[in-house]
């Protein structure tokens, strides 16, 4: 077992890094097993953004991923 432990640790250090050319968007589709009673939350009502305060334009930034 010990070795096992040793080998592991030695396959990390010597391990080449993967590094990425630049940013990238990850999409994740997760799936669920039949027999695992799905998550539900309730929905939310119709005027969920009822009282919130809003940004004005100047106050809007710009998504970093939009030109990828």
């Amino acid at each position: 077992m010990r070795a096992i432990r040793c080998l592991t640790l030695l396959l990390v250090a010597f391990a080449p890094a993967a590094f990425a050319q630049g940013p990238y968007q990850v999409e994740m589709i997760l799936v669920r097993q039949n027999n695992v009673p799905a998550f539900t939350s309730p929905f939310a009502p119709e005027d969920w953004s009822a009282g919130a305060p809003r940004l004005d334009k100047g106050a809007e930034q710009r998504p970093a991923l939009e030109d990828e």
